[in-house]
């Protein structure tokens, strides 16, 4: 069996002024080869949350993109969010 991490990134709005592709969120699994299998990663609210310098705040909402893969450098499947903010 063989190890495998899957990795979700974010992309935050460009509103957000934070740095591309945050990890987010991974999961461990072990695979025999050719074995494939569905794992869940959940990401809490506080996953899509940045900080707003004009409010001095914690703020979330617009449009993200999240990303799957097995590095940041090796993305298999990315999908636009749109976050409601406050």
């Amino acid at each position: 069996a063989a190890g495998a991490v899957p990795e979700v990134y974010l992309v935050f709005p460009a509103a957000a002024h934070e740095p591309p592709k945050q990890l987010k969120g991974f999961a461990r699994i072990l695979l025999k080869p050719g074995e494939e299998r569905e794992v869940e990663i959940t990401l809490p609210a506080s996953a899509f949350r940045y900080w707003d310098e004009s409010k001095a705040a914690w703020a979330a909402g617009g449009t993200y993109e999240a990303m799957l893969g097995r590095s940041s450098r090796d993305i298999v499947w990315r999908q636009t969010v749109e976050i409601a903010g406050p």
